[in-house]
């Protein structure tokens, strides 16, 4: 999905927005769709493996099992690439925002922030 998103974005990039596109922003749309759907799949799977990880530090601090801390631990590695990666999603859709409005007209949202 990583590579979807970054050809998109690349291809948004190569595009001349400084006039309106409505068949053009409704296609960014859709795009914004499927991206926010990865997004909020990845967000339940990030706290989930973090609340997992908060809970075998949890049971290593309170009852010192070395297979708490394993455990703990192999979750702390696998959070860290779920973290980097939601970021990434959502810095792509905040991207998609900006060219859905220049597409559609909107370019005014741009200062409105």
């Amino acid at each position: 999905m990583k590579g979807r998103i970054l050809a998109y974005l690349a291809y948004l990039d190569s595009l001349d927005l400084s006039t309106p596109d409505p068949e053009l922003a409704h296609h960014i749309l859709e795009q914004i769709r499927i991206a926010q759907h990865e997004r909020l799949i990845h967000l339940l799977v990030t706290l989930t493996f973090g609340i997992c990880d908060l809970m075998a530090f949890a049971i290593f601090f309170s009852t010192e099992a070395l297979g708490a801390l394993v455990m703990a631990l192999a979750l702390l590695v696998l959070l860290v690439p779920y973290i980097f990666y939601y970021y990434f999603i959502e810095n792509a859709v905040q991207k998609m925002y900006g060219y859905y409005d220049a597409a559609a007209g909107d370019a005014f949202m741009h200062d409105a922030v």
